[in-house]
């Protein structure tokens, strides 16, 4: 799933609503958070990352293949192309009813290109929480119309006689229902976009592709592939390629290890990956955290005054009850009385040699005659010294 493109999508403010995080955040933020997060879990856990399209971000030991394959009953059905009931035609689109899901593109496609689909009508099938917003949408059109109905299964006999699938999406990373469409004998109308180099690469004559946002080369790929009539079965090559056989075999020379660490076999051998390993680990075991990152990427409303309090309920308590046993452990008590005991002697020291500390205040009478006494014959001999030293040398 391309996550940092359903994020970046997600543009408008809905203040009514209680999570504003997603649509607040700079895409800076987003794109390097979600960046970050996937580097970290697929350092700690993979030896090779096999992306099915480029679409995603750069990922530690990368390749790129489509590794997907499709359910026998779409290749089933595209064998029966030349019966009465599987001919047809017209367009459709299937998918999740998520304007991140092909149906914004769709829609802004239409009516950019206005009066070249004059008569154009497409069928829609899809479910989800921007149903309402599609269905709007649609009601605007003035020259190409779009029905929506409710999702279903896209091997229902419901499909089975249209004969062109158009996907203006460009969110996915290798988008399934093309493939589905392809084993059905369908023609599909596609962006020319990362997400469809496998289509462009082993189907180009079942494929029209469109630039990204170019509303003249879509109108130009729509009516190409309704001209083409209907649904037809492919070749035995390009059905092969579609099938779960063929995916197994790509998987297998894709799984390879290509990129060695130094001495390492395993790319998750390395010190970087391991100390990745460790953190996630770690991360994953605090209840809490584990709490605050599914609220965040569930698209919920976390209750972070709630997790706080229970926090500081259990989570301090504990904290402040291994930081006295740490106490205990670096400080034994042999220490702490040794300490105790410097201290003392420092403050006795520190009085004896300040003037006016209590140590000092506390001398008797006598002593301090006894220290001037001393003091004084100290001064005498010294003087006594003097003389005869000054005697030598005159008598020198």
């Amino acid at each position: 799933t391309n996550y940092q493109d359903y994020l970046i999508q997600k543009k408008e403010v809905d203040l009514d609503s209680d999570y504003l995080a997603p649509a607040m955040i700079p895409d800076e933020i987003k794109e390097a958070s979600v960046f970050a997060a996937t580097t970290w879990v697929c350092s700690a856990y993979c030896d090779v990352n096999i992306k099915l399209s480029s679409t995603i971000m750069p990922l530690p030991n990368e390749v790129t293949c489509n590794v997907h394959g499709c359910r026998d009953e779409f290749l089933e059905i595209g064998d029966m192309c030349g019966k009465p009931e599987h001919q047809g035609g017209g367009a459709y689109y299937l998918g999740k009813a998520s304007l991140q899901k092909g149906w914004g593109e769709l829609l802004e496609l239409l009516a950019k290109a206005g009066p070249l689909l004059e008569g154009l009508h497409i069928d829609g099938y899809g479910s989800g929480a921007d149903k309402k917003s599609i269905l709007k949408s649609a009601a605007a059109l003035e020259h190409a119309s779009l029905k929506m109905s409710n999702g279903i299964d896209h091997a229902n006999e419901v499909i089975h006689p249209y004969s062109v699938l158009i996907n203006a999406s460009t969110s996915d990373v290798l988008c399934t229902v093309n493939v589905e469409a392809l084993a059905m004998g369908k023609r599909c109308v596609l962006a020319r976009h990362p997400s469809n180099n496998f289509f462009e690469e082993h189907f180009p004559n079942r494929c029209h592709f469109f630039e990204v946002g170019d509303a003249v080369g879509f109108c130009r790929a729509v009516k190409d592939a309704l001209a083409a009539g209907p649904a037809q079965q492919l070749p035995d090559v390009q059905r092969h390629a579609l099938t779960w056989d063929a995916a197994c075999e790509r998987l297998f020379c894709a799984a390879e290890v290509r990129v060695l660490s130094g001495r390492y076999q395993r790319p998750s051998e390395a010190a970087a990956s391991r100390l990745a390993y460790r953190l996630h680990q770690t991360t994953m075991k605090d209840r809490l955290l584990l709490d605050v990152i599914k609220g965040a990427t569930l698209g919920t409303k976390t209750p972070w005054d709630e997790y706080l309090n229970e926090w500081r309920r259990e989570g301090l308590g504990k904290l402040k009850v291994q930081a006295r046993l740490m106490e205990r452990g670096i400080r034994p008590v042999h220490l702490q009385e040794h300490e105790r005991y410097i201290l003392e002697r420092i403050k006795e020291l520190s009085g004896n040699m300040i003037p006016g500390s209590p140590s000092q205040r506390g001398r008797t009478d006598g002593d301090t005659s006894a220290a001037a006494r001393d003091t004084s014959v100290s001064t005498e001999v010294t003087d006594g010294e003097l003389e005869q030293a000054s005697d030598r040398r005159r008598g020198g």
